[in-house]
């Protein structure tokens, strides 16, 4: 049986790139996920929801391009 890359709690990297730019911030998962899966992250600093994609185990792909 497959297992999820992360669970509900698990705290993650958000990073968001714009061109040049990286933005990063600590989040922490909505519910458990697999690579590749769309994710709602909760934003650990500011307490805000972000949506992405969960690239790695840690590590989800949100806003940008």
């Amino acid at each position: 049986k497959r297992r999820p890359a992360v669970s509900t709690g698990d705290r993650v990297s958000i990073v968001a790139e714009y061109g040049p730019l990286t933005v990063k911030a600590e989040g922490r998962m909505l519910a458990q996920a697999y690579i590749g899966d769309r994710v709602r992250v909760s934003n650990v600093a500011t307490d805000t929801v972000v949506q992405g994609i969960l690239i790695a185990p840690g590590l989800v792909r949100a806003g940008g391009r």
